[in-house]
């Protein structure tokens, strides 16, 4: 018996891939585009891309924004743009699309679509031309939560200066996380089109 349950014990375990991508297609005026990120499959959803949810939530980023521009002059480079970003939002809303596709919402489940994938790696999205030299990696479901607040999204404004975020107090994580993404180091995802003429190259699976 004990040779038999030694036996058993060695018998190796079908291993589950693991689930770190998830693709969202989304549906634009000329065609259908799909952005890979690396997250974890339960933040592969709308609830997890829509951070600015509702119109309080806008009014007060919108608010500390107003306090910041007033009373850090450091910051007011990077302020006003970050103000325009504001004022053309509909909630709920995605600053990581506003950032990538100018998209300013009201964002619903109906216009998007969400698929998990093992990685974007293993999809073909790690090589040219999807990425640009000097790339590193995506960011996980982790940093890009980090970027959900008002602080990383005023570092992410080319024009905040190093000055603005010694007044604010960054930390030194969220100003390196912030300075790998706007060097192109780290990308937030990447993305691809079904069709030509999109502005972005054709995805693999569709050549």
């Amino acid at each position: 018996m004990a040779l038999i349950e030694a036996q058993l014990r060695t018998v190796p375990e079908w291993e589950i891939p693991e689930i770190r991508a998830c693709l969202v297609n989304a549906q634009i005026a000329s065609g259908t585009i799909t952005t890979c990120y690396e997250v974890e499959k339960k933040s592969c959803n709308l609830d997890f891309f829509n951070n600015i949810k509702t119109p309080t939530i806008l009014q007060n980023r919108r608010d500390d924004l107003t306090f910041i521009s007033i009373n850090f002059p450091n910051c007011t480079a990077g302020s006003a743009p970050l103000f325009v970003k504001y004022s053309n939002l509909q909630t709920p809303a995605s600053l990581l699309w506003k950032d990538s596709f100018g998209w300013n919402g009201a964002n619903i489940e109906s216009q998007f679509q969400f698929t998990n994938q093992r990685s974007c790696k293993d999809l073909g999205l790690y090589a040219s031309p999807y990425i640009a030299s000097g790339f590193s990696r995506l960011l996980n479901s982790q940093e890009l939560s980090q970027l959900n607040n008002i602080e990383a999204e005023l570092a992410l404004i080319p024009t905040t200066s190093a000055a603005c975020m010694n007044d604010l107090n960054f930390s030194n994580g969220l100003i390196d996380l912030a300075q790998n993404i706007k060097n192109g180091t780290f990308l937030r995802g990447i993305t691809c089109a079904y069709q030509t003429g999109l502005g972005y190259p054709i995805c693999p699976w569709s050549r």
